[in-house]
């Protein structure tokens, strides 16, 4: 009786076609060799992370007068500027932040 049992609840055999077993061992070794590259992408996106953070705290150079000449001619021209121009505070960018930086491109001492 056990015998029997055992006989009609064993599942069916499943013949598994040569070309699926072929494409998921293929797959298979993909996978594999994806995992061998993950260390080293994370060591890239660590490499490339640090490097826009230190670019980030960088500071600015120092504006000179060439650039006081260069923002009055857009300025002029009337070509669009960026609020990054904006060096007295007021929130517009024009000839009064032209004045700024030319006054601290010229002062001596600190």
């Amino acid at each position: 009786m056990e015998e029997f049992l055992r006989e009609r609840l064993r599942p069916p055999a499943i013949e598994v076609p040569e070309a699926v077993d072929r494409a998921v061992l293929a797959a298979a070794r993909r996978v594999r060799r994806w995992r061998r590259l993950a260390p080293l992408g994370a060591i890239a996106a660590a490499l490339l992370l640090g490097l826009g953070v230190l670019a980030l705290r960088r500071p600015p150079r120092p504006l000179d007068i060439v650039d006081a000449y260069r923002l009055a001619l857009r300025l002029e021209r009337g070509e669009p500027v960026e609020g990054t121009w904006d060096r007295n505070g007021d929130g517009r960018v024009d000839r009064a932040d032209v004045e700024a930086i030319a006054r601290a491109a010229v002062r001596v001492g600190k």
